[in-house]
């Protein structure tokens, strides 16, 4: 079996004969240099769209939950501060 850039080249030379160098030169430019096999549908596409958006749901999920820890860690420092400022006031 002769390689991708083997087959590449006989169909650039074959084209060049019949219709000359400079549109060989300009198919080829048009002609993928992947494999077909490595090139993405539009279902690869949508698989991957979804994929990635239930990814995105999670992770907002668990930046929603973090936001909830967050607060509640935050309103328990202030509650505790203003417990000390007034223990201190009570003090004076």
């Amino acid at each position: 079996m002769t390689t991708p850039e083997a087959r590449r080249l006989d169909l650039y030379n074959g084209f060049a004969e019949v219709f000359g160098q400079e549109r060989a030169d300009t198919l080829m430019t048009y002609l993928s240099t992947t494999e077909a096999e490595q090139l993405a549908t539009r279902a690869d596409v949508a698989n991957l769209r979804e994929e990635m958006n239930e990814r995105f749901t999670q992770l907002m999920a668990t930046v929603s939950d973090l936001s909830r820890k967050v607060d509640r860690i935050l309103f328990a420092l202030i509650a505790g501060l203003v417990a000390v400022v007034a223990t201190l006031i009570s003090q004076l």
